[in-house]
């Protein structure tokens, strides 16, 4: 899933800057005699991108020991956080996502970087969780032509049907991705039968009409169907933009992680997002 957003929580920011604090102060009490190659490691550990996954295998306690450091998956991840929308950084975030997803991601909106969610739930594996924020991760990358979709369907250049048909396409598009990325590295033999998501998403069907079928079947499991989703998103969308009177931009609103509706209670009576402070 997908989400932009105007502000991330003061408590994530001042976190990451008690993290540099700390990785700095530590770095005076480094003896001396320790050798070249221990105080690159140490440097390496307290890279922005090894902050964000120590934090999340300490927040998700059952993504440990399934790579190791040195494991291509994990510095691949490290690497996406370091610089990986279009060379900016992504913060990974504690709180799970409240609409019960396995992960979401919220968009870059400037000056604010992109955030990243995984579920906490105790029935989604170690394996799964990394799983789904490997497809999250690729799930950004797709996610970049939204603006454009968005605006396209605010002036009527697109329907509603073609607005959730994009979209979802940018979704499969990122499930291609991610199973590409799964079967280069061999994964299938890590995943057992509890990894549901994992193995969903090796077996991604191969075609875009074959993922709506296989939707189906999920929508009957889970509730949600990319195609129905967003197109009552669209819906939705289009009614808050209707009372947008003061020439906001609408793609702040663009937030599927919750309920469209629930949106109106961050908004002022114009539209406007209402301050943080």
């Amino acid at each position: 899933m997908v989400r932009t957003f105007t502000f991330h929580r003061n408590f994530m920011l001042l976190r990451h800057f008690a993290v540099y604090c700390i990785s700095v102060n530590f770095a005076f009490l480094i003896p001396a005699s320790l050798s070249v190659r221990a105080q690159d490691e140490n440097v390496l550990k307290f890279t922005f991108g090894n902050r964000q996954i120590l934090q999340a295998i300490d927040d998700r306690p059952d993504m440990r020991l399934i790579f190791p450091v040195e494991h291509p998956v994990y510095q691949w991840v490290v690497e996406k956080f370091e610089c990986g929308d279009s060379g900016r950084r992504i913060n990974w975030d504690h709180v799970p996502p409240s609409n019960g997803h396995s992960a979401v991601h919220f968009q870059r909106y400037e000056p604010y970087s992109a955030v990243v969610q995984v579920t906490d739930s105790s029935n989604v594996t170690g394996m799964d969780k990394w799983v789904v924020l490997i497809f999250e991760l690729h799930n950004m990358e797709q996610c970049h032509d939204v603006p454009d979709i968005v605006d396209k369907l605010v002036l009527g250049k697109i329907s509603s049907d073609d607005f959730s048909k994009q979209v979802t396409m940018l979704e499969y598009r990122a499930l291609l991705a991610t199973a590409k990325f799964l079967k280069k590295e061999n994964l299938d033999s890590m995943f057992t039968e509890q990894d549901l998501y994992a193995r969903r998403i090796y077996n991604v069907p191969m075609t875009y009409d074959e993922f709506v079928c296989d939707a189906n079947e999920d929508y009957r499991l889970s509730g949600y169907h990319p195609v129905k989703y967003w197109k009552n998103y669209a819906s939705g969308l289009l009614k808050i933009e209707r009372t947008n009177q003061s020439g906001n931009d609408v793609r702040i609103l663009f937030s599927p992680w919750f309920e469209i509706f629930s949106l109106k209670e961050n908004l002022n009576v114009s539209g406007t997002i209402k301050s943080s402070k």
